[in-house]
């Protein structure tokens, strides 16, 4: 409102339950004889009850107006009377991941297995979406393992047999943990797979650092989360690593002999966010000049002292 029309006199109400009717009408009053305009989203709900009151007031249009958001512009075409129908909006192209993403790699290996995919919040969410279609459901951050090891319990053993549960690094480090626990502590008598993929980063919210990269916030080194010693306290029978955008049929063959097995596995596949890239490897290297560095000024000084 105040973008569209900069010269008005704006009363802005905090709370219109009940009505502050009197501080309506004392701004009013204040206007008496000049144009009154209510503008609010939906029904006309202020604009009805102010008119009930006798202040002479106006509204916008039904209903043009009465269904969506009041951006500026159709805030400008309510103060103009302008009755013609919204413009339609530019057709948008569905979210997907980034050409060169890891996560394709991945995915397409889920879907050629035919896989039965518990997935999580990240990017690798979108793999849900056309074209790739490879992730049947996700609920809430951190569940994937939760989720597949129920489907692992409940499920005929054939389709059990398929049920692999995805997450991110992030994601398995911020609440994903849980769920090894769970699978070791409530082991399914199929055993069960888990893929974390791994992109080193948290590619979705900014490309933070998270206690899995290895780095602090300001990408200075710190002690990296080993996950595949955290499966085997929670009771995992087999850790691997994978770079599955190098090497796609290791990545197969782990994931089919995983699903063909009744035990635990856990499988890393590790490649790095394609737009991250560039800065990982740059902190990567400032990282490791910066440990060659301590380390010389250590040994230097502990030869000095007579230590070393």
């Amino acid at each position: 409102m105040r973008e569209a029309a900069p010269e008005a006199s704006i009363l802005k109400l905090g709370m219109t339950y009940p009505l502050p009717m009197q501080l309506i009408k004392d701004f009013a009053k204040k206007f008496e004889g000049k144009r009154l305009l209510v503008i609010e989203e939906n029904d006309p709900w202020l604009a009805e009850n102010i008119k009930a009151a006798g202040i002479q007031c106006e509204s916008k249009f039904d209903p043009i107006f009465r269904f969506g958001e009041l951006d500026v512009n159709r805030v400008r075409r309510i103060i103009a009377g302008d009755r013609n129908p919204d413009p339609v909006p530019v057709k948008g192209k569905p979210p997907m991941l980034c050409p060169g993403c890891p996560h394709r790699s991945s995915f397409a290996v889920l879907k050629e297995l035919d896989c039965i995919v518990s997935g999580d919040i990240g990017c690798y969410t979108l793999a849900a979406l056309p074209p790739i279609s490879a992730m049947d459901y996700m609920i809430d951050m951190g569940a994937a393992i939760g989720m597949g090891i129920g489907l692992r319990n409940v499920l005929p053993r054939e389709q059990a047999k398929k049920v692999v549960s995805v997450i991110g690094d992030s994601t398995f480090v911020h609440s994903g943990i849980t769920g090894l626990v769970e699978a070791g502590y409530n082991r399914p008598d199929t055993g069960h797979v888990v893929v974390i993929l791994d992109n080193s980063i948290t590619a979705m919210t900014g490309q933070q650092e998270h206690p899995g990269t290895g780095r602090h916030l300001d990408h200075s080194p710190a002690y990296k989360l080993d996950y595949g010693a955290i499966a085997k306290t929670a009771g995992f029978d087999n850790v691997y690593e994978v770079n599955q955008v190098k090497e796609p049929e290791k990545f197969k063959e782990l994931v089919k002999e995983a699903l063909e097995k009744d035990e635990l596995t856990l499988i890393v596949a590790k490649s790095p966010c394609i737009l991250a890239l560039k800065s990982i490897l740059a902190w990567d290297k400032a990282n490791k000049e910066k440990a060659e560095k301590a380390l010389a000024e250590s040994e230097a000084a502990a030869k000095k002292n007579g230590n070393f």
